[in-house]
Order: structure tokens, then sequence, then C-alpha cells
């Protein structure tokens, strides 16, 4: 479950302000394991937005090497399953209008993830289990031959 909060004004700085935005892209950019966002204006500088929450909660990122398919594994569904907590990614190097972002999946998992799976289905076809147990990393998973 999300929360969102609304904040005054006062503590949002030039997100306050109204601009004509183009585009939305996000990644790891200062590599603690979350994601931070980067906004493009019209005329103006980009944005950008580190996330800088408590690191209370774990992750997993999951980079996939196709051998089959092709390199990057774009087009793969990536299902992990963690408890009885299920949470899917299509890998894709779009998000937004004239932006890309990592090819990587990543996955929030919560204070307490337990030992899960992922179930990967390549754009080949091939389907594939990768068992799971560790967190807070990139892993990487190659495509079977």
């Amino acid at each position: 479950p999300f929360r969102f909060i609304a904040l005054p004004d006062a503590n949002l700085g030039d997100l306050a302000q109204p601009i004509v935005g183009r585009g939305l892209t996000y990644g790891d950019l200062d590599g603690d394991g979350d994601l931070d966002l980067v906004i493009t204006t019209v005329g103006e500088r980009p944005r950008l937005l580190l996330n800088e929450s408590p690191k209370t909660n774990h992750w997993l990122r999951v980079r996939l090497e196709g051998t089959q398919s092709n390199r990057d594994g774009i087009g793969a569904v990536i299902t992990l399953t963690n408890g009885e907590t299920v949470q899917r990614r299509l890998v894709s190097r779009t998000a937004s209008y004239l932006c890309q972002v990592p090819v990587s999946a990543t996955f929030g998992l919560g204070p307490n993830p337990q030992p899960g799976s992922l179930q990967i289905r390549w754009p080949s076809g091939k389907e594939q289990t990768v068992e799971i147990s560790l967190w807070d990393q990139e892993i990487k998973v190659s495509e079977p031959q």
C-alpha cells in the first residue's frame, strides 16, 4: 500500500512553479537502490528529483541477457512472486516522450521480503524460473539456450 502526502508549496521548491513538461524518465542515478526521476521541460534545464526516502525497504533489480532473443531482453515479462505479493515488469527502453529508461527491472520488496521466485517469459517464447533469496542487489539472468 502506497500513501501520498500533500506537501505545502513552501516544501516543494521550484516544483511548485508550473512548467511545460515534455518527458519523464527514471533510474537509480545515485546507486542507492531506489529510483530517481528526471523531468524534461520546454526551454528550461531538466529537473532532477533524487529519492532520499529512508532506506527501510528492500529491493531487487533484474538485468536480462538474451541469447535467442535480443541482447537486452526487451519485450520480456518478468514476474516476481514474493510471499503473497506478485509484481510484474515489462522490459522496455521507453517510458515517456523522447526519454529512455534503464533496461533493468526494479522491484520494491517492502521491509520483510520472503524468499521468492522470478518467472521470465522471454521474447523468444522461452520461460525460465529463478529462485531468489538475497535482496538489495542487481542480478543478471541469461536466457537459457
